[in-house]
């Protein structure tokens, strides 16, 4: 499956740097790469195929510059490289969305991964 390959090389990329979670977890925590099913999830492709999208998530902190922009950009960048060794299309990365209310400290990125197979093949 795609998706395993994509997870394969994301737990590699950032072992030990932040926390990685396979599915949303219910309070993410800074710092921490969260893969979750995208949506649209599948949806036509070109010339038959199906169009299979990710969001993979970079939850950062917000409450300092130097904990902002930056390291959003260079997890961004790290996720890009990783799908494209798993043979997925990075799009794009979304600005930072503030987690919970005005005051949390915590915010996300959305990285848009997705993948193009026929339709007769089950990834």
């Amino acid at each position: 499956m795609s998706v395993d390959r994509l997870l394969d090389e994301l737990r590699t990329e950032f072992e030990g740097e932040v926390a990685f979670h396979a599915t949303v977890p219910a309070n993410p925590t800074a710092p921490s790469i969260i893969v979750a099913p995208a949506d649209p999830f599948l949806e036509p492709g070109t010339h038959g195929t199906v169009r299979e999208s990710w969001d993979v998530l970079v939850a950062f902190r917000i409450d300092a510059p130097e904990r902002n922009v930056g390291p959003m950009r260079d997890y961004s960048l790290r996720i890009r490289a990783a799908a494209a060794r798993a043979g997925a299309v990075w799009e794009s990365a979304s600005g930072p969305r503030r987690l919970g209310d005005d005051k949390s400290t915590t915010a996300v990125s959305a990285n848009r991964i997705h993948y193009r197979y026929p339709p007769t093949e089950r990834e």
